[in-house]
């Protein structure tokens, strides 16, 4: 990604989370669940993992949107324009989609590790239903139809 300008770089932030784009008073909490207080504690952090720490501080899976918020609100603080979140679906559906297909085979898919996260996947409980969440995809002789590895759903 081509780095901003330095006047973008270096521009001050308000003091307040709820005082950046696209972020009110529920992402502000969920920044805080995070141990972010600070507009100048988001700067540099990578928005994929600030998802996955608050689905993991959570214990449940978010709607992929709010990765899209991070992404936006991390881009805006490290120098970018300010853009509404829905600007970066597209970016985190390409993430997904290229996670996808670097992907170990499936009978030997690698535990996640801190840098690496694990892939969020859809997976089938006993009554065949499926759900989002973290962990390994589910392999063709565990019935997943499509032999794919899903990307998250759209907003």
């Amino acid at each position: 990604m081509k780095s901003p300008p330095p006047a973008l770089r270096s521009r001050p932030l308000p003091p307040r989370l709820e005082d950046l784009p696209n972020v009110g008073p529920a992402v502000a909490a969920d920044f805080r669940r995070l141990g972010i207080g600070t507009p100048d504690e988001i700067r540099g952090r990578d928005p994929y993992m600030l998802y996955h720490d608050l689905c993991r501080a959570t214990h449940s899976l978010h709607d992929p949107c709010m990765l899209d918020t991070f992404i936006a609100v991390v881009r805006y603080v490290d120098g970018g324009p300010a853009k509404p979140w829905w600007h970066y679906t597209a970016e985190r559906k390409r993430h997904y989609r290229g996670a996808a297909r670097k992907a170990a085979p499936r009978d030997a898919a690698p535990a996640p590790t801190p840098d690496a996260p694990a892939l969020l996947t859809r997976t089938r409980d006993a009554g065949g239903s499926g759900a989002w969440g973290f962990g390994r995809p589910p392999s063709p002789s565990r019935g997943s139809g499509s032999g794919r590895t899903p990307s998250p759903r759209s907003c």
